[in-house]
């Protein structure tokens, strides 16, 4: 079995994160405990529970655990709509980042499709 950190759904999923770092850096300074943290907490579980999750040993546990990932996803969408509300960022930098979420979405469910019981 390949290693988690050659799937490509994780290579995007660090992409993702350090989207959301990059964006987050220039959030208002006493966003430090709220949105910066909760958003970057966020994209970082989807990274964590694909890595997590490659090494439970059912198929169920796997798939468990891509469904935490495309969970955190969702949420940091909604935390990217509530950033752009707040002017935080533009709405180009909205729509860029829901493309990228549109894929790594696309990804996180062809994977969970893909997970079958180890022999």
């Amino acid at each position: 079995m390949a290693s988690f950190k050659e799937l490509e759904v994780f290579q995007l999923s660090v992409q993702y994160v350090k989207s959301i770092y990059q964006t987050t850096n220039s959030f208002p300074k006493e966003e430090r405990y709220g949105l910066t943290s909760q958003l970057r907490d966020a994209a970082v579980t989807i990274s964590s529970c694909i890595a997590e999750g490659s090494g439970r040993r059912t198929a169920a546990d796997r798939k468990h655990y891509i469904d935490i990932a495309i969970s955190s996803l969702f949420e940091t969408h909604s935390q990217l709509i509530i950033a752009s509300e707040l002017s935080y960022i533009n709405k180009a930098k909205l729509a860029q980042a829901e493309e990228f979420i549109e894929k790594l979405k696309a990804k996180l469910i062809a994977y969970h499709k893909s997970i079958k019981d180890r022999p």
